[in-house]
């Protein structure tokens, strides 16, 4: 069982940022960065990338948008769906 990034185990349902070091997409284990501003570009550039809206990466990577919401207003960022960014 792998470790949360936070504290914790991981769990199989809905996973907080506080239960989640890892994900996998394509097989391959990515990390998804503790610090506030890390989390900020690493989310911005999946949500560039990949994802048309916050909830479809929240959906496609198991994780809770509110907690990701908080945690990325650490710092000082909300999300703008106009330009699907954080800001």
């Amino acid at each position: 069982m792998k470790t949360g990034f936070l504290s914790g185990a991981v769990s199989t349902n809905n996973k907080s940022l506080s239960d989640v070091e890892f994900y996998s997409k394509g097989g391959n284990d990515m990390a998804i960065p503790k610090d506030p501003i890390m989390l900020l570009s690493y989310i911005n550039t999946q949500l560039r990338d990949f994802y048309p809206s916050v909830e479809e990466l929240c959906s496609a990577l198991d994780l809770d948008k509110q907690d990701l919401e908080n945690k990325i207003l650490e710092a000082g960022c909300q999300y703008d769906p106009s330009v699907n960014q954080f800001r």
